[in-house]
């Protein structure tokens, strides 16, 4: 019988074997000994062959049990509980146990998402990418490890992801640019060793429905340059006439404006593909930034935002109807509320119509092609609105402030 089970191979693995030999015991004759529990144990018997009866009986106990020698009665019980449910996924339990010992080694020895945070931030730095996409950087992983820094990196799913990205209740684009920055987050826990796939990068993109894009009229930007406080005028005048991001402005030095050469320089740390650029500077934005000129200091004043704000209202443009008793009495009305972007939108799409140059555009704007500037900027207006558009210049606007007193 011995023999037998022996050439099947049943119960011979490591801690299901069950021997029977000769036993000089006072009462039985022979004794089969095996491992339970992790403690070895024995029972007697008077005749031989009930003691392999025994023995075979009790190897098939311990094999269906799944008891091993290091193998306690919990670590069985769970294994039964889970039984129908690991059949179900139509996987075996040694690979269900090697997914979760690699699940729990990785949390284990994972960092936080605000280490990883950290980390992506200063690997950027010490890249020398811009300080423009750096805070934007920062400042979209701040909003992500207020809620999940303390998690480790290998804990975080795709569902908590998609979830949080949704209680954002952003517009489509901007969710879109969230998930972004997070993919490159865990694509460097990848790098790391913490994880083995991006959970980010699993969570599907919002769909972006592409709207039309609003722009100044040619009389909308007159008023403007009118109204406007003489402090924040240049950098309204670039914005218009040369296309530069606000966040390039608040950076630009007037050193870095060449009148007599007819270019501005956008610098890498300012630029968001942080590549200098040269804009070149139109007649019309020439004649107006003459005045203004200085070897150096910022274009950009103190107290800008506010100072555009009160411009921009000046010239009309807020919520109609919500003139405040002061600004009646002044005969102020509102028409409508600043479009977004309007002035490199404006920019963009006169140029475009007037010169009919896209790569010369998209060169302008620091762009590398050409497909954003048809899908972000550009709204169609006809060439007699782009004519006027570039032709505004400080002897074409009435009532224009005197440049000589702004300078």
């Amino acid at each position: 019988m011995q023999n037998e089970r022996k050439k099947q191979g049943a119960g011979y693995r490591k801690g299901n074997k069950v021997t029977v030999s000769k036993w000089k015991h006072s009462f039985y004759s022979y004794r089969a000994q095996w491992i339970e529990d992790g403690k070895p144990k024995d029972k007697g018997f008077k005749k031989k062959g009930d003691a392999e009866e025994w023995a075979e009986q009790k190897e098939s106990e311990l094999l269906a049990q799944g008891t091993e020698s290091t193998v306690t009665h919990p670590e069985r019980s769970a294994v039964i509980d889970y039984r129908n449910r690991i059949d179900a996924l139509g996987v075996d339990l040694r690979e269900v146990i090697r997914i979760g010992v690699d699940h729990l080694e990785r949390a284990q020895k994972s960092c936080t998402v605000s280490e990883l945070a950290t980390r992506v931030i200063h690997d950027r730095e010490r890249a020398g990418q811009s300080d423009l996409y750096i805070a934007d950087l920062r400042q979209r992983l701040d909003r992500f490890t207020k809620d999940f820094g303390n998690h480790a990196v290998a804990t975080v799913t795709r569902e908590q992801i998609a979830d949080w990205l949704h209680a954002l209740k952003l517009a489509p684009r901007t969710t879109n640019n969230f998930r972004r920055i997070l993919v490159v987050t865990f694509n460097d826990a990848i790098a790391a060793g913490f994880i083995e796939k991006n959970p980010a990068e699993a969570v599907k993109q919002s769909k972006v429905v592409e709207g039309e894009v609003d722009v100044l009229t040619p009389e909308e930007l007159s008023r403007l340059i009118e109204k406007a406080d003489a402090r924040i005028l240049p950098a309204i005048l670039i914005g218009a006439f040369a296309g530069a991001r606000q966040s390039e402005i608040t950076e630009l030095d007037w050193s870095d404006i060449d009148i007599k050469g007819c270019l501005i320089r956008i610098r890498s740390k300012s630029a968001k593909s942080s590549r200098n650029r040269l804009i070149p500077i139109s007649k019309n934005l020439s004649a107006w930034l003459k005045p203004h000129a200085r070897q150096s200091g910022k274009v950009w004043p103190t107290n800008a935002r506010r100072i555009f704000d009160r411009s921009k209202r000046a010239a009309g443009f807020g919520e109609p109807g919500t003139e405040t008793e002061k600004e009646k009495e002044n005969k102020l009305k509102l028409f409508r509320p600043w479009p977004d972007n309007a002035l490199r939108h404006s920019y963009a799409s006169y140029h475009l119509a007037h010169h009919q140059n896209a790569d010369e555009l998209a060169l302008n704007m620091g762009h590398r092609g050409t497909a954003l500037i048809f899908s972000n900027y550009r709204a169609i207006v006809t060439p007699k609105a782009a004519k006027a558009y570039w032709s505004i210049a400080p002897d074409t606007v009435d009532n224009v402030i005197s440049m000589k007193g702004a300078a």
